[in-house]
């Protein structure tokens, strides 16, 4: 069975291969700096390179706490990802720590709203402030049905372009696991105008074609683990497309699954093994860890042994052919799946270089983000508590003004 374990590191005999290139994870959530222990603790015991934290948006979520006249005190954790970034840069004296920042979409929600929705001039925002690439979770089912905004809507693709002239790549978390919209699943009977798994299919090959200029990066293996013909069609129509691993636990299974202790090789991991060779330098890494508050109710509370097991899980499934038990609950009657064995070439790409191919090593200078924090939290009620938190730590890395 593939071994778990809480003290991992790059020179742990549990790390499966030998590493050329850099070892970067390319996404992970941060929401909470009473968390920035954890997160200094993961970096470290894991060797990391590089890291890409990503906020998220929480307007329309259940995580969003506006009040009656629709004053949302949150909206995203853009604040916090830009103070772990200064933090992390002190602290280990790592300057490859990059930011994936999020839309502000109160204006799709309330509509007295004083200013109108404008993801474009957002982009540019984002970029003044030192964010290296967008993170867009608008592509989550019932995220969507919330905001009303489809992914190929006109003022996104204005948006997607931007970035491309940027060179800010974007990455887009599109739909959920099929099954989800099974009978049973938890989109199996209808809630409100929740899209169906084509409808965001067919958004995405639309916003790839109409922004065919701009590098967009979709997570969890686009939820298409199980149609890998699909999703090499992707690849292959746009050159600028990239995938990552975060695995939301459910590709395990549908990329690796065996039957039994005694199946050995099986036509599962066979074609999973064919995908990754043949797409090795279009697949990114990452694990969708979550150092985010453990109390929130939009996502489960995530500790550092349960994000450093994410890692090691995930790591050994590429690179060994150990046997695993799936950790997704949905993946029924034989949950045993084996590792796919990957060579070294491949799993240098996907562990570090593909990352550098697409994200630019580090933004144009060393970019302020005060101005972009104090406009922030000037539209937020009663923020003193949080803004206080995030300029003790961003003021450390600038001269006082």
């Amino acid at each position: 069975m593939i071994p778990i374990h809480h003290e991992a590191s790059r020179n742990s005999s549990l790390f499966p291969l030998d590493l050329q290139g850099p070892l970067i994870d390319g996404h992970v959530h941060f929401g909470d700096l009473g968390r920035i222990g954890d997160l200094e603790r993961y970096v470290d015991q894991l060797g990391l390179d590089q890291l890409a934290l990503l906020s998220l948006p929480l307007t329309g979520t259940s995580a969003d706490r506006s009040d009656p006249a629709g004053r949302d005190p949150l909206v995203h954790w853009n604040p916090e990802v830009l103070g772990a970034k200064m933090y992390l840069e002190r602290k280990l004296g790592k300057g490859n720590i990059h930011c994936f920042g999020c839309f502000d979409n109160r204006a799709l929600i309330n509509p007295n709203f004083p200013e109108p929705w404008n993801p474009a001039y957002q982009v540019e925002t984002l970029y003044g402030a030192g964010f290296s690439g967008i993170k867009m979770w608008e592509g989550k089912p019932e995220l969507q049905a919330a905001l009303g905004i489809n992914l190929d809507d006109p003022k996104l693709i204005d948006a997607y372009s931007r970035a491309g002239e940027l060179g800010m790549p974007v990455l887009i978390h599109v739909a959920d696991p099929v099954e989800f919209w099974n009978t049973r699943g938890v989109y199996g009977s209808p809630k409100g105008h929740i899209p169906a798994f084509e409808q965001l299919m067919e958004q995405t090959w639309a916003l790839c074609r109409k922004a065919s200029g701009t590098r967009f990066i979709f997570p969890h293996l686009l939820f298409l683990a199980h149609d890998l013909p699909r999703l090499g069609k992707l690849l292959d129509e746009f050159p600028l497309v990239s995938v990552d691993l975060a695995p939301g636990n459910y590709f395990f299974t549908a990329l690796g699954g065996i039957e039994n202790l005694n199946s050995h090789g099986g036509s599962q991991p066979r074609r999973a093994q064919e995908f990754f060779s043949a797409y090795s330098d279009r697949i990114l890494f990452g694990t969708d860890s979550f150092f985010l508050p453990m109390d929130l109710p939009l996502l489960p509370g995530t500790s550092l042994g349960n994000n450093l097991e994410r890692f090691i899980r995930l790591t050994h499934f590429l690179g060994t052919e150990d046997v695993g038990v799936s950790p997704y609950p949905g993946a029924g009657s034989a949950p045993l799946f084996r590792g796919l064995g990957l060579g070294k070439d491949v799993m240098n790409n996907i562990m570090g270089m593909n990352f550098g191919r697409v994200i630019p090593e580090k933004i144009e200078g060393k970019k302020d983000p005060r101005p972009y924090l104090d406009m922030f939290f000037s539209s937020i009620p009663e923020s003193g508590k949080r803004k206080d938190e995030v300029f003790t730590i961003i003021n450390l890395g600038y001269p006082k003004v």
